[in-house]
């Protein structure tokens, strides 16, 4: 028998599950997909193509084998153009919008004309006399199980709790089952019990179809030869006198894309770019870019998918698994991932899974202040460059997550964090994790320097140490090297240039602790038990020479100039100290709120003004005789006074 023969004589039932378990595991993949990776979009692809060809199938075995089935057969036709519809959007649109919208559209009608189809197979079972009520009963649970599915996705999306994301899972299982039990008594009590007959095509709709299919065909190859047809713009590149300075014209205006490199360079790379002849509007048109540097003459021609973005070192990537240098040449290649994609489909499910359990008390509720900043597919790090540390970091479009790549295009990370910051040029870099449920701190492979969920992260670069705070309200400190310190921290605020902390007993006991100050690599520069505070600020050769300490013997928290160990330059206590604009020299309000200048060296010039504020350059004071005075003058740091008084407007 040949295969077509036995194509035609498969079971309809058994087409039938084959369709009811192929949608099933359709959709179990693309749900498992929000929760770990999901499939490639050539593999979705090939799951629309796997959906068609069973639709196909089973609705040309429905017309066959009985034509009192040609309406459901309709039904399946137009799923069949709907996926068809869906996959071409899909795959040819440059437009996100018309994707989502296609996605969401077409599976509406899919679900409701699948639903027509199976309820008039239902309908047809009842021709049968000998088990009649048992299919009115079936249509009756038909149209309720579907009620049910609808109202816990109603349910799901106003409330957006887990449980009820959980419950809409449960009622597409149910309806699985049923749809299996659907399959079972069509196969049963009607499809084995219809008579098939000679099936005869009309000629003239043979000859209506085959026509309609060679338009088809024709209008394709006419939209596939517009699609990757590109044409050239009539804008030129020209300096500021009017001057030419390339042949090539663009579609667009010339971009630079050299603001990041160093000045030598900064005007001399430009991007332009061709357009295919698909209307602007159609949803279909789409920009190819190419290269021009003016300096080496050197024209790539339009070969890339989007614009380049160089950084510092004058490399881009080219968005097709290479990084590329000022003249296009390729540099480096990259592993597939970072190319790969998922579906729209996919990308759709996810955000919907996303924000079905929105209001859960544990999601969505990461406050990230890192900076991070990408540009053409990798995260820049703060000195505007894409590697650094041996590393970088690339944003996959496959699942909209970060990986990490080394700087020999090894694959050192699958996308997996949801968030990646570049701010400390990849040495330790907040992340949050797959599902944007917690914050982590890795090393550039990735490693987690953690092993415990924090509720928040803070950095003190200044010192090469970072502090995290947990739920319970303990707080623990780590070097950048992953190592942690024994206790329990509290970080102390405005510090200067230098990271401070309270470090408590294990009990957290707040009046007993002890105040400790780092700089450099994590260094430990002072320790006491009688300061509530430390501050210091390092000179233009980053080498600090005193710390103005907070004390906490007495009530009032005077404050105490001293030298790096700890030993008082003036012996007096203070109100307040503050820097003035030259670095050896301070402010100093004495507790009857008179003003002292006071200098490293321990001298001090006492003055009986009173103080009231700052100048905006630190470099004087303002002050006045008395506190009742509306009189005021500014003093500078030798103690003179400017010429005249004035009175406060």
């Amino acid at each position: 028998m040949k295969f077509k023969d036995k194509l035609w004589n498969l079971p309809i039932g058994i087409v039938l599950g084959g369709y009811v378990v192929f949608c099933s595991i359709n959709a179990i993949v693309h749900v498992a997909g929000f929760y770990t990776y999901p499939i490639f979009e050539q593999m979705d692809i090939a799951m629309y193509l796997i959906k068609i060809a069973i639709v196909w199938l089973f609705k040309e075995l429905l017309v066959r084998k009985d034509r009192r089935f040609s309406f459901a057969a309709k039904l399946f036709t137009m799923i069949i153009a709907c996926d068809a519809i869906e996959v071409f959007l899909c795959t040819f649109s440059n437009y996100p919008t018309i994707k989502n919208d296609a996605v969401y559209i077409m599976f509406v009608c899919k679900c409701i004309l699948e639903f027509c189809g199976i309820a008039s197979l239902i309908e047809d079972g009842k021709l049968n006399v000998e088990v009649y009520e048992d299919f009115v009963k079936l249509k009756q649970n038909w149209f309720i199980v579907h009620g049910l599915v609808i109202g816990s996705f109603i349910l799901e999306a106003c409330i957006k709790y887990t449980f009820f994301l959980y419950l809409v899972y449960l009622m597409l299982i149910i309806r699985f089952v049923f749809f299996i039990v659907v399959v079972n008594y069509l196969r049963k009590h009607v499809f084995s019990y219809q008579l098939p007959i000679e099936y005869e095509y009309n000629p003239k709709i043979r000859i209506i179809k085959r026509v309609g299919y060679g338009v088809l065909f024709i209008a394709f190859i006419c939209f596939l030869f517009m699609n990757y047809t590109y044409k050239n713009g009539d804008i030129q590149l020209l300096d500021e006198n009017g001057n030419v300075l390339s042949e090539q014209t663009s579609v667009e205006d010339f971009r630079n894309v050299g603001y990041y490199l160093p000045d030598s360079n900064q005007y001399s790379v430009y991007l332009y770019s061709v357009k295919n002849l698909m209307p602007s509007r159609s949803g279909f048109s789409r920009l190819k870019y190419g290269l021009i540097n003016l300096k080496t003459g050197v024209s790539t021609g339009p070969i890339y998918n989007g614009p380049l973005e160089f950084d510092y070192s004058g490399i881009a990537y080219d968005y097709d698994r290479h990084f590329v240098d000022l003249n296009g040449k390729e540099v480096l290649k990259v592993p597939y991932i970072v190319k790969a994609r998922t579906s729209t489909r996919q990308k759709i499910l996810n955000d919907l899974i996303s924000e079905g359990n929105l209001n859960d008390s544990e999601r969505h509720r990461l406050l990230i202040w890192e900076y991070s900043h990408e540009d053409g597919q990798f995260v820049t790090t703060s000195k505007n460059t894409y590697f650094e540390n041996g590393v970088a970091v690339y944003h996959s479009y496959y699942n909209d997550r970060y990986g990490i790549i080394s700087e020999n295009g090894d694959l050192i990370t699958m996308p997996k964090f949801r968030y990646f910051s570049g701010q400390r040029d990849f040495e330790v870099s907040m992340v949050s994790n797959y599902n944007n449920t917690e914050l982590d701190v890795v090393n550039s492979k990735g490693e987690s320097l953690l092993n415990e969920s924090p509720n928040e992260i803070k950095f003190y670069d200044e010192a090469r140490i970072f502090i995290y705070g947990l739920r319970s309200g303990i707080e623990r400190l780590v070097k950048y090297n992953g190592e942690k310190f024994e206790g329990n921290f509290h970080q102390v605020e405005k510090c200067g240039d230098i990271a401070c902390f309270a470090k408590y007993d294990d009990d957290i006991d707040y009046d007993k602790y002890t105040l400790e100050a780092f700089y450099g690599d994590a260094e430990l520069i002072f320790s006491s038990d009688k300061y509530s505070k430390c501050f210091a600020k390092a000179d233009s050769d980053g080498k600090l020479n005193y710390f103005i300490l907070t004390s906490r013997e007495d009530d009032n928290y005077r404050q105490y100039l001293a030298d790096l160990n700890g030993n008082l330059i003036v012996s007096e206590g203070y109100k307040d100290i503050s820097r003035s604009d030259e670095y050896d020299t301070f402010w100093a309000v004495r507790e009857d709120d008179k003003l002292d200048i006071i200098r490293l060296d321990g001298s001090v010039i006492n003055t009986e003004y009173y103080y009231c504020q700052l100048s905006g350059d630190r470099s004087q004071a303002r002050i006045k005789e008395s506190k009742e005075s509306n009189l005021y003058n500014y003093i500078d740091t030798n103690g003179n006074l400017e010429p005249a008084w004035y009175e406060e407007q």
